[in-house]
């Protein structure tokens, strides 16, 4: 009776793995369809520094993220989009930095997207003065990065770019309300 007990938990937690597993893998599949220019054939594994877009790993991350802004409130859900900005920025530029300038555009594109949301929901929920010019800080930081990632730009990009800022100038004028 005993032995048949250790035999099903042990079925039941290969089961429970290999689920997990199948789970991991459709995520991952699913994650990359329909993105050109970062397919699986660029994406690697490292283990000596932060996932980064070019991750094997990466969509996991982002899984996360999205499922942390599903749960969040309204005012958490600021915060979050702010950080996530930021961290998508830092991405962009250690990307760019590496030479991988398509996939480093794309990821300051949704870090400049995250940032725009952060700000939409920011300004439904922030009255406070101290808590508006953190926000301008912060969407100062990203128009100075902006313009230091410039030089790793192609022409198309910076034109890109241009209409992005752009974007930040329109959304300052909310924040200014």
């Amino acid at each position: 009776m005993l032995e048949n007990r250790k035999t099903f938990w042990w079925f039941a937690i290969i089961t429970i793995f290999l689920g997990v597993l199948v789970f991991l893998i459709s995520l991952l599949a699913t994650m990359s369809i329909g993105r050109s220019e970062i397919s699986a054939k660029n994406k690697v594994v490292y283990f000596d520094q932060k996932i980064l877009p070019d991750h094997l790993l990466y969509p996991l991350v982002v899984a996360i993220d999205r499922l942390e802004l599903k749960m969040a409130d309204k005012e958490e859900t600021a915060e979050l989009e702010m950080n996530y900005a930021k961290k998508r920025m830092q991405a962009a530029k250690a990307l760019f930095y590496q030479e991988k300038g398509e996939l480093a555009f794309v990821t300051l594109g949704k870090a400049h997207q995250y940032l725009l949301n952060a700000n939409t929901s920011i300004s439904k929920i922030v009255e406070n003065q101290a808590q508006i010019k953190k926000w301008r800080e912060i969407q100062k930081e990203f128009k100075n990065d902006y313009n230091d990632l410039r030089i790793f730009m192609s022409d198309s990009q910076k034109a890109r770019l241009d209409v992005m800022k752009g974007e930040l100038i329109a959304v300052e004028g909310v924040l200014k309300k």
